[in-house]
């Protein structure tokens, strides 16, 4: 199918527009992103019924405990636990506390420990350490203002892992809802050089108790190293909206709104810095594969996008957590927001490990 790029427009299909700089339309108004979706659930995602996979976990398992869960108090980990739980895995439960939980989140949290009955470790995170590297990237004026964020929860949980001997990892990651995000938005979670290398210059504390896990290691441990992810969601017909009334219903769940609301930095990250500063809006990569997946029309998709991410009222809220959390002031906020844009090459980067990288998109996303 033959693709160009055009002016400004929005996908016929989905709701992804040109502010992804890298967005390419078909002759029908449809764009890339979408075509990939619908491509890759049709080819490449393993879509075995759960209970064969559920077998396949048990007879691998090396420890005492059948996998990993790495919860964040958001909905879809909370249903990988909830599935655990139904399949009779014993998994054990982690939740990587980097001091920016919702009380939503600490709520769901709980109440995952509670229902299902696993063994639970929550790891807190060196918030001093963590909240330099934090600002550092805002110093640095770069766009991946999450990586940082997920780095340090992977890390952690394979530190785990090697603490119990456990070789599986049961992911909320899927394909239903997360799979169309442009490249063009984000950084790879994977690249702990840009990571030491932004704090190198722009961090004011040396990095002692902080968690890294370079490139290189982790894909050796996710082929050679025995170590398997499994997307319990892509086994079954992950439904959001459905499975939040089933925790609320069940187990007593907090509903906490858009995805990824359950944490402070990233709602703030993604409803206000991003299309500020930067002028994309997340949602549009959130709501399309509701789209695709039938979850959603693109009408009410549009609907939705009508209505601002903060009201004025909510941005002003939001905005104090966010200083108190990052310990600056609003005068220092805006002198960041205002700072010039940088790449991510512009640091020492794996760039080129970028065909490594890619590798391990391919093995994540199934």
């Amino acid at each position: 199918m033959k693709m160009t790029s055009r002016e400004y427009q929005r996908c016929n299909r989905c709701v992804m527009d040109t502010t992804d700089p890298n967005i390419i339309f078909d002759e029908n108004g449809i764009c890339n992103h979408c075509t990939e979706w619908f491509d890759v659930w049709e080819t490449r995602i393993d879509k075995r019924p759960i209970e064969k996979v559920i077998s396949e976990i048990k007879q691998n398992s090396p420890s005492r405990y059948d996998a990993i869960v790495g919860i964040s108090g958001g909905i879809d980990s909370g249903m990988v636990a909830y599935l655990a739980k139904k399949h009779d895995l014993n998994v054990l439960l982690l939740h990587v506390d980097d001091g920016w939980n919702t009380n939503e989140a600490k709520h769901n949290v709980k109440t995952i420990v509670e229902k299902t009955g696993f063994d639970f470790e929550h790891v807190h995170v060196d918030e001093e350490e963590f909240g330099d590297i934090t600002l550092s990237y805002f110093k640095a004026g770069v766009q991946g203002l999450e990586a940082v964020t997920d780095h340090l929860i992977v890390a952690t949980l394979h530190e785990v892992m090697d603490k119990y001997g456990i070789k599986t990892i049961l992911s909320g990651g899927n394909w239903a809802t997360e799979g169309i995000m442009p490249l063009a938005w984000v950084y790879t979670q994977h690249d702990d050089k840009n990571i030491r290398s932004i704090h190198k210059k722009f961090g004011t504390i040396p990095l002692k108790n902080t968690k890294f896990l370079g490139i290189l290691t982790k894909t050796w441990r996710l082929t050679r190293g025995g170590i398997k992810s499994y997307r319990l969601l892509n086994h079954i017909n992950y439904n959001r909206e459905e499975s939040i009334k089933k925790l609320v219903e069940e187990w007593g769940w907090a509903d906490y709104g858009r995805k990824h609301q359950e944490n402070i930095y990233t709602r703030f990250v993604e409803a206000y810095i991003f299309p500020r500063r930067f002028g994309f809006d997340f949602r549009l990569a959130y709501y399309s594969p509701l789209i695709c997946s039938g979850q959603k029309t693109r009408e009410e998709i549009l609907e939705l996008l009508k209505e601002p991410p903060f009201t004025d009222e909510e941005i002003a809220r939001e905005k104090q957590l966010f200083l108190k959390g990052m310990k600056i002031t609003e005068e220092q906020f805006e002198e960041f927001m205002e700072m010039p844009i940088r790449s991510h090459d512009e640091f020492a980067t794996h760039s080129r490990d970028q065909r490594i990288i890619g590798f391990m998109r391919k093995i994540l996303r199934r």
